[in-house]
């Protein structure tokens, strides 16, 4: 049987149904039950002459928050009376690096990602992607690289990082050791599993590899009586829980699945934490990351980045910060459904009760005050209310979707099937009539689509999910 003809007709039958309906209908980003739909009322504070504030960070003093962006600058914010001054670079050769977002200079400028403060020296830690561990003192200025390989190797992809200021260490990610930083889409959808965790001594200059094969290594944080450190695994959908201390030192578990491909996870002073999310999992990403061979596909196909990040994102900008407990259970879920406000959330860090929130796409970060939290905004209403509109967007240029669709959407998804099912009948049509299939590949494909429509759309806690975890 010839598989690889079955998926790419599969794959193909899938982009013919994008491209003949409305995008909306079929792939609008899930809900989360009990989420509250508060992050629209955030502050928003513009950047000039940058974009993409991937991480956020304050200083031991309490000023800031600092903030790397595209074009290899580190920021610092000094209130509105002020604004942003800039603070450090890690790269030198700063005459081609003018622009705010260029992301083929990358390379050359630096992509200052993940930031600490060393809580007992001062110093901060950058993760630059492409130009490796660098540190700059509390006066600023150019950053001195500390390490930019690992094991003969360089590293490519340098993510995020969090200080044990006890064991004068940085734990940080290297994503991938086949993709850079703007190639993140593609190590998403071809499921790259090259990523890692590692851990840098400041005094020895040592660098040790902890784990191995993770699916887009991304946020890091310790916790709170430093037991233990996570790791965000984006194409996974989950965080991952390293033991430092104890018994399980040395080994790993799962500590929680998210319903969304996490970034960066921040630590409050309560000891929670923060993750957020880049987009939500939704049906299209879902299909996707069910087979690499998908994902690879579409890499091939003359579909542009911004276009298959578009797809994968579910077609409407939309922001989510989950709280985790110290057992990696859901404290709390908020959203900007529409996008009115926040797209593409990055981090989420808590100050005072205040949540700042970053973006590696926008030109902007954003400050939640924590006056009206347990309050009732007149803004704010529930998610499965606000699902029309979603705000202007640089990334994004898309219609509201319309009130029927609206209303149609209200309803449990499994209560309302209408255009999924006619989606995954054509495809089922298409492989049942294909001259190119063996009668037996046409009778698998189509018992394929029938488990598909039967069970993938079941609700919560209905007993014909098994097929649908397997997708997840």
């Amino acid at each position: 049987m010839n598989w690889k003809l079955f998926l790419t007709a599969t794959t193909l039958g899938v982009l013919c149904i994008f491209l003949s309906r409305s995008p909306i209908q079929l792939f609008l980003p899930p809900s989360i039950p009990g989420s509250q739909d508060k992050l629209q009322a955030a502050e928003v504070i513009p950047l000039v002459g940058a974009v993409g504030p991937e991480s956020l960070a304050f200083d031991p003093n309490g000023e800031g928050p600092y903030t790397g962006v595209a074009n290899g600058r580190i920021l610092k914010w000094q209130g509105q009376a002020q604004g942003w001054t800039e603070f450090s670079v890690t790269s030198p050769q700063r005459e081609d690096c003018v622009r705010p977002f260029a992301p083929e200079m990358e390379h050359l400028c630096g992509r200052p990602l993940g930031l600490k403060f060393h809580p007992k020296t001062g110093d901060l830690y950058i993760a630059d992607a492409y130009l490796g561990l660098h540190m700059v003192s509390p006066d600023g200025g150019p950053a001195t690289k500390l390490v930019n390989q690992v094991e003969g190797e360089p590293l490519r992809f340098i993510n995020d990082m969090d200080i044990h200021e006890e064991e004068n260490a940085i734990y940080f990610t290297d994503t991938s050791t086949v993709f850079q930083r703007r190639q993140f889409m593609a190590a998403i959808v071809s499921v790259d599993k090259t990523g890692r965790l590692l851990k840098y001594d400041i005094s020895t200059k040592e660098v040790t590899v902890l784990l191995r094969g993770l699916a887009f290594a991304n946020g890091v944080a310790l916790s709170k009586d430093r037991s233990f450190v996570l790791v965000a695994e984006t194409t996974s959908c989950r965080v991952l829980r390293y033991w430092l201390q104890g018994p399980k030192a040395g080994t790993q578990d799962v500590f929680a699945v998210l319903p969304g491909f996490p970034d960066n996870v921040r630590r409050n002073s309560k000891g929670e934490f923060w993750v957020a999310l880049h987009a939500k999992k939704g049906f299209l990403a879902n299909l996707i990351l069910s087979n690499s061979f998908f994902g690879k596909t579409l890499l091939k196909l003359p579909i542009s980045i911004k276009q298959l990040h578009l797809m994968f994102v579910g077609f409407k900008a939309h922001a989510t910060a989950v709280k985790l407990n110290e057992e990696g259970q859901v404290v709390e879920v908020l959203e900007d459904c529409d996008g009115r406000n926040l797209k593409f959330i990055s981090e989420v860090e808590e100050k005072d009760g205040d949540l700042w929130i970053g973006s590696v796409l926008m030109p902007f970060m954003a400050r939640r005050y924590k006056l009206g939290w347990g309050q009732q905004d007149s803004s704010d209403t529930h998610h499965t209310q606000r699902i029309t509109g979603h705000g202007d967007s640089p990334e994004l240029e898309l219609s509201n979707a319309s009130t029927s669709i609206a209303e149609a959407f209200r309803k449990p998804v499994w209560e309302n099937r209408g255009p999924t099912y006619e989606c995954l009948q054509y495809m089922r049509g298409r492989v049942y009539s294909s001259p190119f299939l063996f009668l037996g590949a046409r009778a698998r494909g189509v018992r394929f689509f029938d488990a598909w429509m039967a069970n993938s759309w079941a609700p919560t806690g209905s007993p014909h999910l098994k097929w649908r975890s397997r997708m997840a």
